[in-house]
């Protein structure tokens, strides 16, 4: 009996030595963590042994809480993919996780309070929270059915941060980054949301955004911005005066009516097609190192401002850069005026007082059917819009200055200037 007791008593020692085994009910998650060079345990980026350090088969607490970094990205077993990363959680000492690539569609992060940098991208996740990880710093989560929102306002040091998909789409409806003061690299596709506040980023050295619902980005707080993509919104106005660092500049595919960069000289490639130009401005003094200056398909821009007129016409579309790219009606110029194609004007829609304190009259002696009027201020801003035919547009509240008339009918778009005394 004294013999049996002793027995059991050494199986009880060597089960606690031994440690507790951590349920890992995914089969391709646990093969990799048993079979692959996933682990990083020294904590020099290189991921040179699996977890099962004591060849059993299992991954005990022990050898969970060694880990540093885990990357179990890309890989399947049996053809299939990673779904669950239950008992992620016993590895409470892990700083960066890659799990991109994979089928997830849930992710626990509350236990790993160490956690610096993660990347799960190219999942099927539909929410992710972070707002405990305190210490996280990179956050990558782009490829993934995102909903709702992203709080992130418990991450103080995060520098980068990557969100959203266009297959599968996400839909993001609020995302909140004015807590993250260290944000240096953001972008994030599909947001639902109207605008994204980035005045409390002033570290931001890249930012992109793609989403149809917004309409307005003020980075005019960002001056250390260099990198800026913002494609298929609907902004119509864009202040860039701050933001003299600008290199590349990618504003496809959205609604602006003006850009202007004549205050950023280390522009380098700028990409404005498909908008609604009637004013650009790339007079920096830097257009012989731009290697790319694409605007075509703005088909009511009729001017161009650059450095030297004969070195623009000199330079061909196309290329592996992208070139020199403009539609065959604009022109290049050393001055232009904003917006003004006054053969136009004059042929289809003539507008009478000018200058006027009061009312302005819109004389259409072309037949044309006039479905909107929109005034715009000098910085391309828009002051007043009718969206009703009408010959009559009151401007008696507007204060005392030049602006832009810009008159949408059937058959095209007119734009005048009007003094407002």
């Amino acid at each position: 009996m004294k013999f049996l007791v002793f027995l059991l008593s050494i199986n009880l020692s060597l089960t606690v030595c031994s440690g507790q085994i951590v349920d890992i009910p995914d089969p391709v998650f646990k093969w990799g963590l048993v079979n692959l060079p996933v682990a990083d345990l020294d904590g020099n980026g290189t991921f040179e042994s699996d977890v099962d350090t004591n060849d059993d088969g299992e991954i005990q607490e022990s050898e969970a809480e060694a880990v540093l970094g885990l990357e179990v990205a890309a890989y399947t077993h049996g053809g299939n993919n990673i779904q669950s990363l239950d008992g992620l959680e016993a590895f409470v000492n892990i700083e960066f996780l890659n799990c991109s690539q994979q089928e997830i569609s849930i992710m626990d992060l509350t236990p790993l309070a160490n956690l610096r940098e993660l990347d799960c991208n190219d999942n099927l996740l539909t929410s992710i929270d972070v707002n405990n990880n305190s210490n996280l710093e990179v956050l990558f989560c782009l490829g993934n059915p995102i909903e709702g929102s992203i709080i992130t306002s418990g991450c103080p040091n995060l520098i980068n941060f990557q969100c959203g998909s266009l297959v599968p789409e996400s839909q993001i409806s609020l995302l909140d980054v004015t807590q993250n003061p260290s944000l240096e690299f953001f972008g994030c596709v599909i947001i639902e949301m109207e605008s994204l506040d980035v005045s409390n980023n002033p570290l931001l050295k890249a930012f992109s955004v793609i989403g149809e619902s917004i309409l307005s980005i003020n980075v005019s707080q960002n001056t250390q911005l260099e990198e800026l993509t913002i494609r298929n919104t609907t902004i119509q106005s864009l202040d860039l005066t701050q933001n003299s660092l600008l290199k590349n500049v990618d504003v496809r595919n959205n609604n602006l009516l003006q850009l202007d960069i004549s205050n950023n000289p280390d522009v380098l490639n700028l990409r404005c097609s498909n908008n609604q130009l009637i004013y650009l401005n790339v007079n920096n003094g830097n257009n012989s190192n731009m290697y790319s200056m694409i605007a075509d398909s703005n088909p009511d821009l009729m001017c161009i401002q650059v450095d030297d007129v004969d070195y623009s016409n000199a330079q061909s579309c196309g290329g592996s850069g992208g070139g020199w790219c403009k539609d065959e009606t604009a022109s290049y110029s050393e001055f232009c005026e904003l917006g003004v194609n006054e053969e136009t004007i004059e042929s289809l829609i003539s507008i009478y007082p000018n200058p006027t304190s009061n009312l302005l009259t819109i004389q259409n002696q072309n037949g044309l059917v006039i479905d909107n009027v929109t005034l715009y201020d000098t910085l391309g801003r828009k002051v007043m819009e009718n969206t009703e035919a009408t010959e009559l547009i009151d401007v008696s509240n507007l204060t005392a200055g030049i602006y832009f008339i810009h008159i949408t009918t059937d058959s095209g778009i007119v734009t005048k200037n009007v003094i407002k005394e």
